[in-house]
């Protein structure tokens, strides 16, 4: 009977594990560290739920779901759709950052709300992901406790074939693939975080090009991305490295713009009106 390696199942534990620990690890830090609040995290939760998995799915489906000469166009050209993916991802987040920090910075705000905010950008992103993870990793404790025979019974006749191949290429992928996932979060969390920074600085600023910044950014980190998914470029750990390489100077010039912004007020305790001493006459 054959059966999924225990280091495949473990691989996949630490992949869920370390992407719900690795943002909310991060947010914990830097909230002891500077007294950010925590409302920039919600909206940044609430903005890639409402820009991202709606409005710009909406988007796509208007353009390439439906049957006209655009969507024709951008599909029959590998190139066009990879520009197309990379262009639409930048302007729906980097929008999507813009309008809420116009919210946000109404009331007195600092730096750190662009941290947090970045943060909570990536968290609705890495449930999804530790969804697909955990899927995973049911079905590789399935085959394990039952075997591959027993799994693919309950699947139906007509979906047999292409399950059992499916099954059969998750078996013989190497573990360490499955640690992907992490670095993948890690790569996320610096472009958020450092186009979140450029962002609140045209705000901050008044001064537009940090916006444009962020938007050619995010575009040259969407290229490799989605020249993968045009399949143009295959091979996968170019495309790794590449995003690698794309996040770290995104992260590094949005430190070195904080780094410039000013901080949120402190928080300060009204002063306590001192108690007035009373002196009896000495005569």
């Amino acid at each position: 009977m054959e059966q999924i390696s225990g280091m495949t199942i473990a691989c996949l534990g630490i992949s869920a594990a370390v992407c719900v620990v690795l943002p909310l690890a991060v947010m914990l830090v830097f909230q002891r560290k500077t007294k950010a609040e925590w409302f920039p995290l919600l909206g940044g939760m609430v903005a890639y739920l409402f820009f991202i998995m709606m409005l710009e799915q909406i988007f796509h489906m208007i353009c390439l779901g439906t049957d006209n000469s655009l969507s024709e166009a951008i599909s029959g050209s590998p190139w066009l759709y990879a520009a197309y993916l990379s262009v639409t991802a930048a302007l729906f987040e980097e929008g999507a950052r813009y309008l809420v920090f116009l919210v946000l910075y109404k009331k007195d705000r600092g730096r750190e709300c662009a941290v947090t905010f970045g943060v909570g950008f990536t968290l609705v992103e890495t449930v999804t992901v530790l969804m697909t993870i955990l899927g995973m990793l049911s079905v590789a404790m399935a085959i394990r406790d039952g075997g591959i025979d027993a799994y693919l019974s309950a699947v139906p006749p007509e979906e047999l074939t292409e399950a059992e191949t499916a099954v059969r290429e998750f078996m013989a992928t190497n573990p360490a693939s499955f640690f992907l996932p992490i670095l993948e979060r890690i790569c996320a969390l610096l472009t958020s975080v450092g186009c979140s920074i450029l962002v609140a600085a045209s705000i901050l600023r008044k001064n537009a090009s940090f916006f444009v910044g962020a938007l050619g950014l995010h575009m040259l980190q969407n290229v490799l991305s989605s020249l993968y998914q045009a399949e143009i470029v295959t091979q996968l750990p170019v495309i790794e490295i590449g995003l690698t390489a794309g996040a770290v100077l995104i992260a590094w010039i949005g430190w070195k713009i904080y780094c410039k912004l000013p901080e949120s007020p402190e928080k300060k305790e009204p002063d306590r009106p001192q108690p007035q001493r009373k002196y009896r006459k000495m005569y």
